[in-house]
C-alpha cells in the first residue's frame, strides 16, 4: 500500500500549538497583620494585553460602626469591582454579632458564586484586613475561590506577578520578628519598600503606591500621602548598603579604604534610624 501524504496546509495546522490565555492585568497587594492594626499596601498600575496602561487605587474599603474591611487584589480589575459590589450587598444580610471568622465565611460564599473566577486567565487574589473594633484583627488571603487565615507566626502576605521571587526574597530577608509583632509604622516602610522595587523589577507593577492603616480600634487612615518619602529613604540606605558590598569584593580596595566606609555606612544608617525613630505619632498611636 502507498502511503499518502496529508496536504502541507494540514500538517502546517496541526503543528500549531494552542494558543495560551493572553494575561490580561498584574499588580502588586500586600498585607500585614500588626500588634496595633492591619497594614495594606499597592502600586496603581492596571496593564491591559496590547501594552494599554492607566492608574487607579487597588485598596478597596468599607467601614461601618461593627467592622472595618479593606481589600488589595491582583487579577482582573473588574472581577474585583465586581466581587467589591456583591460582598457590599451580602454583609448588609449578615446580622450581627460580626467576628473575622464570619466575615471569612462571607468573603468565602461570595467568591464561591463567581463563575467568572473559574475561566478568567487572571482570575482573582486578594489580601484582606479584618478590624473588629476592640476585639479581633485578621488578615486572610484568597486565591480564586480557596480563602485562608493568614497565620500569627506569618503576618504578612502578597499576590501579584513575580511574587514568589523577588517579593518572597526581600520578605524573608527583611522580616525578622524576633523582637516582637509587626508594629503599623514598621509596615508601613516595609510594605512601601517592596512595593518600590516590585515597580523596579516586575513588569506590569508602576505608578504610585498607596498604603491603608487599619487602626484596631476599627479607623481607617490613608498613608499614600507618605509613600514618596518613605520610597526616597529607603532607596538611600539600599545604595549605602550597594556601595559598600561593591568594596568587599574588590581586591584594589584597600584595609583603610574599606574601614572609612564602614563608619560612613555606619554613621549613614545611624542617622536615618533616627529619623525614622523620632517622627511623631498619630493620633491613633496615642490612643490606648
Amino acid at each position: 500500500m502507498i502511503a499518502v501524504e496529508p496536504p502541507i496546509g494540514v500538517l502546517a495546522r496541526k503543528r500549531i500549538p494552542k494558543r495560551l490565555p493572553e494575561r490580561k492585568a498584574v499588580t502588586i497587594g500586600i498585607g500585614f497583620k500588626c500588634k496595633d492594626g492591619v497594614v495594606l499596601c499597592a502600586d496603581q498600575q492596571i496593564t491591559w494585553s496590547g501594552g494599554h496602561k492607566y492608574y487607579e487605587n487597588k485598596i478597596y474599603p468599607l467601614q461601618t460602626d461593627e467592622y472595618t474591611v479593606a481589600f488589595t487584589f491582583a487579577g482582573n480589575p473588574n472581577l474585583m469591582k465586581s466581587f467589591k459590589g456583591k460582598f457590599d450587598a451580602a454583609m448588609k444580610l449578615f446580622p450581627p454579632p460580626y467576628t473575622g471568622e464570619r466575615i471569612q465565611d462571607a468573603i468565602e460564599t461570595v467568591l464561591g458564586l463567581m463563575d467568572a473566577l473559574d475561566t478568567d486567565p487572571d482570575g482573582l487574589h486578594m489580601v484582606c484586613g479584618v478590624v473588629i473594633p476592640g476585639q479581633e484583627i485578621r488578615l486572610i488571603k484568597t486565591a480564586r475561590k480557596v480563602v485562608s487565615q493568614v497565620s500569627d507566626y506569618v503576618a504578612y502576605d502578597y499576590v501579584g506577578v513575580g511574587d514568589s521571587s523577588l517579593l518572597r526574597y526581600l520578605a524573608d530577608l527583611l522580616t525578622n520578628r524576633s523582637n516582637g509583632e509587626f508594629m503599623e509604622r514598621h509596615a508601613c516602610m516595609l510594605g512601601t519598600f517592596l512595593v518600590c522595587r516590585a515597580k523596579a523589577f516586575v513588569d506590569g507593577c508602576g505608578g504610585d503606591t498607596d498604603i491603608l492603616v487599619l487602626h484596631k480600634q476599627g479607623m481607617l487612615e490613608p498613608r499614600s500621602n507618605q509613600a514618596y518619602a518613605i520610597e526616597q529613604r529607603l532607596l538611600r540606605i539600599e545604595s549605602h548598603v550597594r556601595q559598600t558590598a561593591s568594596k568587599f569584593f574588590d581586591r584594589r580596595i584597600t584595609g583603610e579604604e574599606f574601614t572609612n566606609q564602614l563608619k560612613y555606612l555606619v554613621s549613614a544608617l545611624t542617622q536615618d534610624h533616627l529619623e525614622m525613630q523620632v517622627s511623631p505619632l498619630t493620633k491613633y498611636e496615642k490612643e490606648p
